[in-house]
């Protein structure tokens, strides 16, 4: 199992702008509303870069600030995520 920390939601979202702007489709929004149904304790952790920025989890992410966390559950990415595009 993952090393799981707790990240402020605000810090996230500012890591995150550039990718925030853009409405997502119709379609993610239902995958939002059944992650932030959720509560913050039982939704998986998101998957961040060394700089914060959101490997894996984004929706996951969306669904905190409609929930209005203050602190979200993270992981940290594996070596190929952090590699990967953003």
């Amino acid at each position: 199992m993952r090393t799981t920390f707790k990240l402020p939601l605000e810090l996230l979202l500012l890591a995150n702008v550039r990718y925030l702007r853009h409405a997502p489709a119709e379609r993610d929004f239902d995958k939002v509303e059944r992650y932030a149904a959720m509560s913050a304790e039982t939704a998986p952790a998101i998957r961040v870069r060394k700089d914060s920025t959101v490997a894996d989890g984004m929706h996951r992410l969306m669904a905190a600030k409609i929930r209005g966390d203050k602190e979200v559950l993270c992981s940290a990415a594996t070596p190929q995520e952090e590699c990967s595009f953003h």
